[in-house]
């Protein structure tokens, strides 16, 4: 049965159709299927990560995961811990995705490993071509707080701190 903190790696093994099962809920999902397909993503991300990342309510998403029927998997947002402006602080750490994702390259792994390595201080400037929501609802599960900024159509800015 699997639970929360079940890691995605291990919740594809017994299920291998259920990435196909998430990208089936709505035509926005697909998108996740490459995303969270990635090895090195599904090791990093649990059940609980993915339903925050998704915007599922956690309880459903699992029962869904374990085979369920899909109940309404929306409707209990989780929260985005804001970060006011005055708190930015100094950036020690700033990526900017937006090559990486003009050359249709997935940067989650990126974010991913540059926030395993911050320190408790650091701030991290992610730089998009979209608001980044599914990331901020991601860190935010992990204890982070975010300020976002968009500067173009096509540019924001999100801020990522402890």
């Amino acid at each position: 049965m699997l639970q929360a903190d079940t890691l995605l790696v291990d919740a594809l093994k017994p299920d291998g159709k259920l990435l196909e099962r998430i990208a089936a809920l709505d035509e926005r999902l697909a998108k996740f299927r490459k995303i969270l397909g990635n090895e090195r993503v599904a090791s990093a991300l649990s059940l609980k990560d993915v339903a925050r990342m998704l915007d599922f309510t956690l309880e459903a998403f699992v029962d869904f995961a374990n085979g369920q029927a899909p109940a309404n998997l929306r409707g209990l947002s989780f929260e985005v811990p804001a970060l006011s402006q005055a708190d930015l602080g100094t950036i020690t750490k700033t990526l900017d995705l937006r090559p990486q994702f003009e050359q249709k390259k997935e940067p989650l792994m990126t974010v991913l490993d540059t926030v395993s390595s911050l320190k408790p201080e650091d701030a991290l400037m992610v730089e998009t071509p979209f608001h980044p929501m599914p990331l901020r609802r991601l860190l935010g599960g992990w204890g982070y707080r975010s300020y976002a900024t968009q500067l173009s159509p096509e540019h924001w800015q999100v801020t990522f701190k402890r």
